[in-house]
């Protein structure tokens, strides 16, 4: 066999080179990513960048806002402690004071009905000792007793309520006769004293009831 049988003729070679995809071609379609590719590697990457900004907002934005808020949560609840414990205690002080004006009203009430009761007795103390001047038949002295009677009156009618003030009315009207009787008619003036007297005396067992 010859060199020439051995060797492929050209006509061969170039039908076997036609055959075999170009080598730089294929290499290029290997390595160059296509376009589903990169849209794949956009996203990607947006998507780490919004991950980045929320993570960026979480610490810069949402963490402060939400510590400030847990500190005004915590203030506000402090203060509604404080004024909780302040409205109670102003409700006690309300009720103490309460407490000590209804107190203040007794005694009160208790002072008036002592003073009206001492001015009854004094009314009677100086009828009763110008009873006893006339039972020793004692004219000026009877007289001397009443001297102050009249204002001890006008007294003990003020401090009466409006409709007894009549009864020391009456009374006063019975004292003007006894002084009146007492140069004139003796008996009369003793007489018109026991009613005085026994006006007062129904008086101050009213104001003891």
């Amino acid at each position: 066999m010859t060199e020439s049988d051995t060797q492929p003729q050209p006509e061969e070679q170039k039908a076997e080179r036609a055959a075999l995809p170009p080598a730089k071609e294929v290499s290029r379609g290997k390595n160059s990513p296509t376009l589903a590719a990169r849209l794949l590697r956009w996203l990607l990457g947006f998507l780490v960048l919004v991950g980045l900004g929320a993570l960026l907002a979480i610490y810069t934005l949402y963490l402060p806002a939400q510590e400030k808020l847990n500190q005004a949560n915590l203030q506000i609840s402090t203060l509604s402690g404080q004024a909780t414990s302040e409205l109670i205690a102003a409700n006690q002080e309300i009720d103490r004071l309460a407490s000590l004006d209804t107190e203040n009203k007794d005694l009160q009430s208790e002072l008036d009905q002592a003073t009206l009761y001492n001015t009854v007795l004094r009314a009677r103390l100086d009828v009763t000792s110008a009873l006893l001047s006339l039972a020793n038949q004692e004219t000026e002295k009877a007289r001397l007793s009443l001297n102050k009677t009249s204002g001890v009156l006008k007294e003990l009618e003020s401090l009466l309520p409006q409709d007894q003030r009549k009864v020391v009315a009456d009374l006063q009207k019975r004292l003007e006769l006894v002084l009146d009787e007492l140069d004139k008619n003796v008996y009369a003036a003793r007489s018109d004293l026991d009613v005085l007297a026994n006006g007062l005396l129904e008086l101050e067992s009213a104001i003891l009831r």
